[in-house]
């Protein structure tokens, strides 16, 4: 073996990138319910206790990420304008008070939006709220009390719902993109869509419904 050739075998042993394995890329998967298959969910909430079903529809309907909808406060809902209002975000992790969970602002100012509810839904909102008047100390959250509901009491109340509905199961995040499934299925412009969402740009929608 030559000089040279041991000078570049012991360049080859040196290399810090010999042990780094390639980065596979991974398809983004984005499951949802079909717009038949929506309509026999929100059908099977009929029996569901009314906080549930308030949640699910609006989950399903609106397409609210699920710290949103956690963080809704009644002070969010205009009854007469039939609106809601999304100015705030849950993570769950443990904050400077101890509680397991913290409230943001979202990142994005597109987050920040005020959507249309059927009247439908404020009629039941109505009717919960009443309820959580009565049966509960604090209304400090709508989907909770005192504090927001924790993921794990979400994650089974959806399973029992596809269940019932005999659809399949899928993430809570899952049910904003079959609320995406359902506008673009109605014909709705990807612009007023992505508005709708609050993406942070259109291309983000695009980029994830090009599908639809």
């Amino acid at each position: 073996m030559t000089q040279r050739e041991r000078q570049i075998l012991r360049l080859i042993e040196k290399d810090p990138m010999r042990k780094v394995k390639p980065i596979k890329a991974e398809a983004k998967q984005v499951d949802f319910l079909t717009p038949e298959q929506a309509k026999v969910f929100l059908a099977a909430l009929d029996n569901a206790p009314l906080r549930w079903r308030c949640m699910m529809t609006i989950l399903i309907l609106e397409g609210l990420r699920r710290g949103e909808v956690v963080g809704l406060q009644w002070s969010d809902i205009d009854f007469e304008k039939c609106t809601v209002k999304i100015s705030k975000n849950v993570a769950y992790k443990v904050g400077k008070n101890g509680k397991p969970y913290q409230v943001y602002t979202p990142k994005n100012l597109t987050s920040n939006r005020t959507l249309h509810l059927p009247p439908t839904i404020f009629s039941e909102l109505e009717n919960y709220r009443a309820w959580q008047i009565e049966n509960t100390k604090s209304q400090n959250f709508i989907f909770g009390a005192e504090d927001p509901l924790p993921p794990t009491s979400i994650e089974r109340h959806l399973t029992n719902a596809a269940k019932k509905a005999g659809v399949k199961r899928i993430r809570i995040h899952d049910l904003r993109h079959s609320c995406a499934s359902v506008l673009i299925h109605k014909g709705v412009t990807i612009v007023a869509v992505s508005k709708h969402l609050g993406h942070k740009t259109v291309k983000q929608t695009l980029d994830t419904y090009a599908h639809l």
